[in-house]
């Protein structure tokens, strides 16, 4: 009796686990805010640009500009 519930403990952790995978993937992620307090077509805004695009690639988040 004692090496069942030794085996069913983890088996049930388990099982959890696998049931809240999806769960934390549905949540959507918000949209990041670039704020660039420059005019557009300056050196600032072009690197915030191309910051914006490496961070869209890295976290897979969408990327206001």
């Amino acid at each position: 009796m004692m090496i069942r519930s030794r085996l069913l403990a983890p088996l049930a952790l388990l099982a959890a686990a696998c049931l809240m995978a999806p769960v934390v993937q549905a949540q959507a992620k918000p949209p990041l805010k670039i704020l660039v307090g420059f005019p557009p077509g300056g050196s600032a805004d072009v690197i915030a640009r191309l910051i914006g695009d490496a961070m869209r690639d890295d976290f897979g988040a969408i990327i206001v500009e």
